[in-house]
């Protein structure tokens, strides 16, 4: 993951004073999982993601639509060669008011905002994805 583009995206949404987070596989590297990120996953609360998609109009973006699973409204953004993934979830989503509890580390000179590792797992167990929630469980152990 090229961390000019977390800067890059991590600066225009700070500067929206909203609720946003860095989650998946870039969350979990950035938090020391030794994980090879495809893209940048960000979530936001759907409210929010007319503010967020204009914050990138210099970007090319991908239209507003529902994910496969409805739970969240998502677009795409390309950066630098990165997919930028921005997922706004619904107010009565789990992962929505987990916004509230995000921890704030620093990353390429700006400061970022992660799910801590436990929300991760439970995330990943929640989605079907066990083999990846017991890996991030035995990192914590460590």
């Amino acid at each position: 993951m090229k961390s000019e583009v977390i800067k890059n995206v991590a600066s225009i949404l700070n500067r929206l004073s909203i609720k946003w987070a860095i989650i998946g596989s870039t969350s979990l590297a950035l938090q020391g999982i030794n994980t090879k990120p495809k893209d940048l996953d960000i979530l936001i609360k759907n409210k929010d993601i007319q503010k967020v998609k204009r914050a990138f109009k210099d970007y090319k973006t991908t239209e507003i639509k529902k994910n496969s699973s409805e739970e969240c409204e998502e677009f795409n953004v390309h950066i630098k060669d990165v997919e930028v993934q921005i997922c706004a979830d619904y107010e009565t989503s789990i992962y929505s008011r987990k916004l509230d509890e995000t921890k704030r580390i620093k990353c390429a000179e700006v400061e970022v905002n992660v799910f801590d590792l436990k929300t991760e797992a439970e995330c990943y167990e929640k989605t079907g994805r066990k083999e990846k929630a017991n890996m991030i469980r035995t990192f914590i152990k460590k």
